[in-house]
């Protein structure tokens, strides 16, 4: 009986210690089990279109790209079933692990709370409802943000295991893979360097340390030789390869931002990607991020990211306006913390003053929540018709 009352006590105790991680995961189930019942089926011919895709097991050798769309497509092809209803599910777990990546994120930076709130937010966003969970080009390019803030929230830490210097190889390389991804990497390269280099040092194997190198190298030679057989894979790469260069694509880029596309080929049509009070903030955080761009290194690399995301859709504009919409949200929960930041210092013994703080985030963000869900499942009538997006 003993026992048994322990096992409940620890329960009681963890229950209390992760409620806010329990109630994401709520929250997430809801988001991506909506409509359960009406996930699509893919028709023979349909199937038969993408097994076409992989027709062989050879393609990640031929072109590596797009690896996640591919890995699905080649799933489909040795399922060689009529109706396949497993893939949305997968994809759907995909972006649940996603949505804990994002709290993980702003839980190291800015405390439970607001990781809590941070990850709502985005999971939310109409740009991430509609991407993520489905298998094609685009919803790819959404992964690339969590994974590159994952690698530099590691290195961030005096102290790393040589396990996780692994996995940050293994992140990296995703991030390489997906297309205009190439651009994150060098980013990330160029503002975490220092950190690279201290952590590799920090190792106290010299096998440990050859053993890395050479995963490395050998991924590296592997992309080589892809490119000796295939000449355009380095275009695949960049995300350019059906390039088309407009100079006032981030202006359009901005425009879908703030207002919304009537261009038929972006999927979110006549609806802005970021909501009003999501905008506010986003002016709120590029003001935080420009006052410290000298001093934080996270402002920079933000403001970098930004700038990277608007020349990327002069080339391509959706796959830039994707990362672009995505960075605009991280970077207005930056501003949500730069308007507590600023409220809290004015009034720092002030309760009151404190809740009702609190007390205003929680509303917006939770008219913001509902905002974004309305739009995707009432205004664009959000349907789980994957074969329309082939």
């Amino acid at each position: 009986m003993s026992k048994l009352t322990a096992i409940l006590q620890s329960i009681q105790r963890n229950l209390a210690e992760h409620y806010l991680f329990l109630l994401l995961i709520l929250f997430s189930l809801f988001s991506l089990l909506f409509e359960l019942g009406s996930w699509p089926t893919i028709a023979s011919s349909k199937l038969n279109y993408l097994s076409n895709q992989v027709i062989k097991p050879n393609f990640l050798i031929k072109d590596p790209t797009n690896l996640i769309e591919k890995l699905t497509s080649y799933m489909i092809y040795l399922s060689h079933l009529k109706n396949f209803n497993l893939i949305e599910i997968i994809f759907s777990l995909i972006t649940l692990i996603n949505i804990f990546v994002v709290y993980k994120i702003f839980k190291d930076w800015f405390g439970q709370y607001l990781g809590f709130f941070s990850a709502i937010i985005i999971s939310s966003s109409l740009i991430y409802l509609y991407e993520l969970r489905f298998v094609n080009y685009f919803g790819q390019l959404l992964l690339i943000l969590p994974l590159f803030f994952l690698i530099k929230n590691m290195l961030n830490h005096r102290q790393i295991s040589t396990s996780k210097l692994y996995l940050i190889s293994v992140l990296s390389w995703l991030i390489f893979l997906t297309p205009t991804g190439i651009f994150y990497m060098i980013v990330l390269i160029l503002t975490s360097f220092k950190n690279l280099k201290y952590h590799f040092f920090e190792i106290s194997s010299l096998a440990q340390k050859i053993f890395l190198i050479l995963i490395n190298l050998l991924f590296i030679a592997f992309n080589l030789i892809v490119y000796l057989g295939n000449k355009s894979y380095w275009i695949s790469l960049t995300g350019f390869k059906i390039a088309n260069f407009k100079l006032f694509n981030s202006v359009e880029a901005l425009k879908n931002l703030l207002i919304g596309s009537h261009d038929h080929n972006l999927i979110i049509q006549n609806l802005p990607l970021l909501n009003i009070f999501i905008l506010i903030m986003l002016v709120l955080g590029l003001s935080y991020l420009i006052l410290n761009f000298k001093n934080s290194n996270r402002s920079r690399t933000f403001l970098i990211l930004f700038v990277i995301s608007l020349i990327i859709t002069t080339f391509n504009l959706i796959a830039g306006l994707i990362v672009l919409a995505s960075i605009a949200y991280y970077i207005a929960i930056t501003g949500i913390v730069y308007f507590l930041q600023t409220w809290l210092k004015h009034f720092p013994y002030n309760t009151l003053a404190k809740i009702l703080a609190y007390s205003l985030i929680i509303v917006l963000i939770s008219f913001s929540t509902i905002y974004s869900f309305r739009e995707f499942f009432v205004v664009l009538k959000y349907s789980h018709d994957y074969l329309s997006l082939l």
